[in-house]
Parts: C-alpha cells; sequence; structure tokens
C-alpha cells in the first residue's frame, strides 16, 4: 500500500465519476473498533457513491 493513490486522488476520482453517471461503490474495509470513523467516512461519500460496503475486521487464529 505504500505505493497506493492517496485518499483524495481516489476520492476526487469517484466524485468525477459518479458526477458522469457511472455507479461508484465506497469500500470500507477493514473497520478497526475505536479507531475507524464510520460515521465520518460516510458523512463525506455519500454524495458520490451509489453503495457503500463496510467489512468488519477479520482476525483468525487462537
Amino acid at each position: 500500500m505504500d505505493k497506493a493513490v492517496s485518499i483524495e486522488c481516489r476520492l476526487s476520482a469517484m466524485k468525477k465519476l459518479h458526477d458522469e453517471g457511472i455507479l461508484t461503490t465506497c469500500f470500507i474495509s477493514p473497520i478497526f473498533p475505536e479507531i475507524t470513523d464510520v460515521k465520518a467516512i460516510i458523512k463525506r461519500t455519500k454524495d458520490m457513491c451509489n453503495l457503500i460496503w463496510l467489512e468488519n475486521l477479520n482476525l483468525r487464529g487462537s
């Protein structure tokens, strides 16, 4: 993820696509309890995407 595009750039691209009528989805994953501000992410993205998918942090093992 070190070479990944910034969140601001991703949001800008999503807004441009959504404004052009292309269906967009915001996938929030993993959700870290007490760390991920899901409400803030939804508030920021709700007007630029058609779907918001959420996935909890899934820990495996003992």
